[in-house]
Parts: C-alpha cells; structure tokens; sequence
C-alpha cells in the first residue's frame, strides 16, 4: 500500500507528510556522507512527499518535490546507466508529468511531453529486461501521453499513444 492509500483522511496526510519531511531530512544528512547509496532513497522520500502534498493542495511545494526527485534520479542515471533505480526513475518522471498537467496546464504541456517521453524510453528497455514487472506502466505512460497530446490538439500523436498503450495492456493480460 502507498501512503496516499494508507492516508485517505487529509488528516493523516498531514501527519504523514510531517514524518515524511524528517525522513527526508534524515536522508538529506546521510546522502552528505554517503551519496551512492541514500541518494535513491531521498528520491523516492521527494516523490511521495510530491504526491502527499499534491494531495494536501500545497502545489509549489509538490513541484519542487518532483523536480528535486527527477534531479536526483537523473544523476543517478547519468553515473549508473544500469541503475536500480531506473524504475522509480520512470515513475517520478510520469507523476511528475501527470502534476504537471493536472488540471490542464498549456504552458506545462511541452515540459511534461519530455517527462513522458522519458519514462515512456525507461519503462520501455525495463519492459524488454521484466515484462510483466513493467509492462502495465509503460502502457499508462503512452496511455498519459496520448491523453495529453489529445489536450494539444496533436490528434494523430495521441492516437499513436493510445494505440501503443493498448498493445502494451494485451501484452499484460
């Protein structure tokens, strides 16, 4: 279960997102000394904390969150090309294409394409490495795609996304 399922009372996000902030900060400390192995962790802390505080409305907050954690995960990439965080690299890459874009935002739409670009490349050499570990992800990221590229007007992109998520979702069945 995520956190956002474990705190369906705004409530409990709150609280959640007060103990997330420390681990957070825990991790900002420990990332001082040894990088290569915290820095992961304090990505993947960024982008839960992103999707909390989206939850929570405080959506400048959540941008940076997502930035910091796409930030981190691509030096990661950048040094480790193999890295094993490819995956939660593709997802902070879509979620945080999806804030982004939610509700509609023009502007945001080119910067948010190359997000889903992106992890739709990710979730695609992860999907040849474990299908069925990656597959339906990368179908909800053509399948994200072609929703946004329906939302510019880009009609044949967006049915070529939308025909690619749906050959990815058979592949899973």
């Amino acid at each position: 279960a995520t956190i956002l399922q474990l705190t369906r009372n705004p409530g409990d996000r709150a609280k959640a997102q007060k103990v997330l902030d420390e681990a957070i900060g825990k991790y900002r400390e420990v990332v001082q000394q040894k990088p290569t192995q915290y820095s992961g962790a304090l990505a993947g802390a960024l982008r839960t904390s992103g999707d909390l505080l989206k939850e929570l409305g405080q959506r400048k907050s959540a941008q940076n969150a997502y930035a910091e954690a796409v930030g981190i995960y691509s030096r990661l990439q950048a040094d480790a090309p193999a890295s094993p965080h490819r995956g939660e690299f593709a997802r902070a890459l879509n979620d945080f294409a999806v804030f982004l874009v939610q509700p509609y935002n023009a502007s945001a739409a080119q910067e948010a394409l190359g997000y889903y670009t992106r992890a739709i490349n990710l979730y695609s050499n992860l999907a040849d490495e474990d299908p069925e570990v990656y597959r339906f992800s990368l179908a909800q990221s053509w399948n994200n795609l072609g929703t946004l590229c329906q939302d510019m007007d880009q009609v044949a992109r967006a049915r070529g996304a939308f025909e690619q998520a749906l050959t990815d979702r058979k592949s899973v069945v």
